[in-house]
């Protein structure tokens, strides 16, 4: 037997209409239902605003994350229980207003979707930062290394051809002194024939 042709589905499915005592509850209900909505909606749009704010903060982005996941989570839950509600009252109210809520929470996810990819965006442009950064800091670091390398190496050079000097120098004190003698030799030994030159006319008769 089709679902169509059996009363109680029928009747199940059928337009109501509220009594004014029903009506005034369904109101209320609607209101609370949009009252939890507009709340985490709200949520959103803060979470939202702080995005942008943090788009250079990571661990900032990486918590707002976790908060938009749970608002997002929340409104689903809220709008499931809300669109249930509306599908039971099942008056004509109640389905044109089931129709505008859908819309609203179409609105609701594309906002956060948007809201999520940005931050993501975000994270991934400073993940790209990062690694550039890190890549620039060991570049530093084998730049530094190399010319602290190098900075040795020409110390050493300059330091062999200190000494190298130092020995030239000391080789030249030593040569200056082994002249100094034998020039004090040479000048001993004119000295001495002079003097005995002298000594010899000063000896011979006039």
């Amino acid at each position: 037997m089709s679902i169509h042709s059996d009363p109680g589905v029928r009747r199940s499915m059928r337009t109501r209409t509220l009594t004014l005592p029903a009506h005034e509850v369904y109101k209320l209900k609607c209101d609370k239902h949009y009252a939890d909505l507009l709340e985490i909606k709200n949520d959103l749009d803060s979470c939202v605003l702080e995005i942008d704010k943090a788009k250079q903060h990571k661990g900032t982005l990486e918590a707002l994350e976790k908060l938009l996941t749970s608002v997002i989570t929340a409104y689903t839950k809220a709008s499931d229980r809300f669109a249930e509600f509306l599908t039971s009252v099942r008056t004509t109210e109640s389905k044109s207003e089931l129709t505008y809520f859908e819309s609203q929470r179409d609105r609701f996810h594309s906002k956060a979707n948007a809201a999520h990819n940005k931050l993501r965006n975000f994270l991934s442009s400073i993940e790209d930062c990062d690694k550039k950064s890190r890549k620039s800091s060991s570049s530093l670091t084998s730049s530094h290394s190399s010319t602290r390398s190098s900075a040795s190496s020409i110390l050493k050079r300059k330091e062999a051809k200190l000494e190298a000097q130092r020995a030239r120098l000391r080789h030249l004190d030593e040569e200056l002194e082994l002249e100094a003698r034998l020039e004090k030799v040479r000048a001993k030994k004119e000295f001495d024939m002079i003097a005995s030159e002298v000594n010899a006319l000063r000896e011979s008769p006039e």
